[in-house]
């Protein structure tokens, strides 16, 4: 019979040993481990210099604009709204009076100064106010909840919001006319599948320098340009190779009204995502086959595409901060503005 030592030395052996050779075994089996996701980045190296950062202090979490050196910001307070220089130097603040419980359950700002646009998806309603009096606020009212929206110009806005065809809910786009308080729905740019459009859930933007909308979908690899009559401009893809990612969904009355909730977690393909001056920026959340890992798991990788055709032209890091990739980021010409969990980053970007 074995001692006790003698036992600790095969139990150790067993428990560490045994897999470590395992591993050994596989790995001269199959080569490596290394996952290929099909595809392949130009990444530009040395793309950003960091001009400032600030403690994230006042919980920020929206950038909602950039106009004449200030960056505009927003909270968790619906209405507030919060601005620095371009080096995050100086501080104000003012407020748009809303009196609306609802709408912090889902909101966005924009700033387009003047012009300030807070979008309450769930009251469903847009207020509308200015930088210069803020005080004074036009509210509209719209049909149905929506998810999407952007502030085209000072009399046009754009929604993708809900609407139902043949008994099924989707979501569409649809463009809101303040001269008329008219709502122009498209027809035949959306896919309905008739799931409150979760699977082709993304983000909006638009650009002004090619007047065109541009819709980057999160869980494949789906982008759609149009302009503000809904003709499609084109229907391209990020440079990943994800074109299916199927979903469902679960609908349930809170109070008096419906929410509707994804059930089936997905893997996301595009993160974040930002239009400026003729080009589109992705944050993806797939390492390319030429990437090194440490690389992908280090930074934030950034893909540029070209808003009138959805050409891919390269990619370039935003580096970690304290430990945690980007929440959010915006670009405004060679500013890149960057949201942290903790910090607020300012990145002179080189185009």
């Amino acid at each position: 019979m074995f001692n006790r030592k003698t036992k600790n030395i095969i139990y150790l052996f067993g428990t560490l040993i045994i897999p470590a050779l395992s591993i050994a075994i596989l790995f001269l089996i199959k080569g490596n481990f290394s996952y290929k996701n099909g595809f392949n980045r130009k990444i530009t190296p040395a793309r950003v210099v960091l001009l400032s950062k600030i403690k994230n202090n006042n919980n920020f979490t929206e950038i909602c604009g950039y106009s004449k050196n200030s960056i505009y910001f927003a909270n968790l307070f619906p209405g507030k709204i919060f601005l620095t220089d371009k080096n995050l130097r100086g501080s104000g603040t003012f407020t748009v009076p809303l009196h609306n419980n609802k709408i912090a359950s889902r909101f966005e700002t924009q700033v387009d100064s003047p012009e300030i646009c807070l979008f309450a998806g769930n009251v469903p309603a847009v207020y509308l106010s200015r930088t210069n009096s803020p005080s004074a606020v036009q509210i509209l009212y719209l049909p149905a909840i929506y998810g999407r929206s952007v502030l085209i110009n000072a009399g046009n806005l754009l929604f993708r919001i809900v609407q139902k065809n043949k008994g099924k809910l989707n979501m569409v786009f649809a463009a809101y006319t303040l001269q008329n308080q008219s709502l122009q729905y498209e027809r035949g740019v959306s896919e309905l599948n008739g799931d409150v459009g979760f699977s082709t859930d993304g983000l909006l933007h638009y650009d002004s320098a090619v007047n065109l909308a541009v819709y980057v979908e999160f869980y494949r690899n789906r982008i759609t340009a149009f302009d503000t009559n809904f003709n499609v401009a084109y229907r391209s893809h990020t440079i990943d190779t994800v074109s299916r990612n199927p979903t469902n969904y679960n609908a349930m009355k809170i109070g008096g009204f419906k929410e509707y909730t994804n059930n089936s977690p997905k893997r996301l393909v595009n993160l974040e995502s930002c239009v400026d001056q003729g080009f589109l920026y992705v944050q993806s959340e797939l390492r390319a086959d030429n990437e090194q890992p440490y690389n992908f798991a280090k930074n934030s990788v950034i893909d540029i595409y070209t808003v009138k055709d959805g050409r891919y032209r390269e990619s370039f890091y935003i580096p970690e901060d304290d430990g945690g990739k980007l929440y959010k980021f915006r670009v405004f010409g060679n500013l890149l503005v960057v949201l942290y969990k903790d910090h607020i980053a300012a990145y002179h970007i080189n185009k």
